[in-house]
């Protein structure tokens, strides 16, 4: 667990570092440059996390064995299945409320590029790619998956003080977007543990979620999401939340 413990704070003081111009201000602090991505790039805090601890533990050979996760895309079924479900609730929202600006094609295409680098990537590559298979290698995937939720909502809490929160600070929001950050992390274990380790169809599903909730089919996505996440605990068992054993690992980094 002490290469859990690393992870994480490492993951926090990047993020937390690379969005100090957001959230300095709520301390009267505004002396520190304020970039154009600053709300982005805090997403890259636990890939970056992963990458160097990695590269502590295992050198050239880790990082190309990570790489090879990223690329590998398992069984298509999944991660197709990581872009229905988003694509399918981003049709419906449009159906309900067809806004013309929402929907334009460049700044749907400017948020999946943006999106995909910052928190597909960047926040997968840490969560699933190198967090999961760690707690999976001491209890099953479900309580894995719950377990992880605990540091992927406390990595928020900068943004909390910033215009960009996650979610409004009231008792039913907050409760909602913690399910939804449970019901979610379910679903990617699924996609993960089914893709036997393979990271595309997380990232993928990542991203799309993102995208989806800057449109009005955002919270038709975050029913479905739920719905599915119980579903599949359901069907596969809290064991290994897929049909192939879960991937673990008990390495020590």
């Amino acid at each position: 667990m002490a290469a859990l413990l690393r992870f994480f704070l490492l993951a926090y003081a990047i993020s937390w570092v690379l969005w100090a111009p957001l959230w300095l201000p709520a301390f009267g602090i505004d002396v520190v440059l304020d970039l154009p991505l600053n709300g982005k790039i805090g997403g890259l805090g636990p890939m970056l996390a992963a990458i160097i601890l990695i590269w502590k533990s295992k050198g050239l050979s880790g990082l190309r064995e990570l790489g090879a996760k990223i690329l590998w895309p398992g069984a298509g079924l999944y991660w197709t299945a990581s872009i229905a479900l988003p694509a399918l609730s981003m049709a419906l929202g449009y159906w309900m409320d067809p806004d013309p600006e929402l929907y334009a094609v460049d700044r749907l295409a400017s948020i999946l590029f943006l999106d995909l680098i910052f928190f597909g990537l960047g926040e997968e590559i840490g969560w699933r790619g190198y967090s999961l298979p760690r707690l999976q290698g001491h209890s099953g995937a479900l309580s894995s998956s719950l377990l992880l939720c605990i540091p992927w909502a406390l990595w928020h809490l900068p943004l909390f003080l910033t215009e960009q929160t996650p979610t409004q600070l009231d008792a039913s929001h907050l409760i909602g977007w913690i399910l939804s950050l449970a019901a979610g992390s379910v679903v990617l274990t699924w996609l993960f543990n089914s893709s036997r380790g393979g990271l595309l169809g997380v990232v993928l599903f990542h991203t799309m979620f993102n995208l989806v909730s800057r449109t009005p089919g955002a919270g038709l996505m975050t029913f479905f999401v739920l719905l599915l996440g119980i579903a599949l605990i359901l069907v596969y068992k809290p064991k290994n939340l897929s049909l192939s054993p879960r991937v673990t690992t008990t390495a020590d980094d």
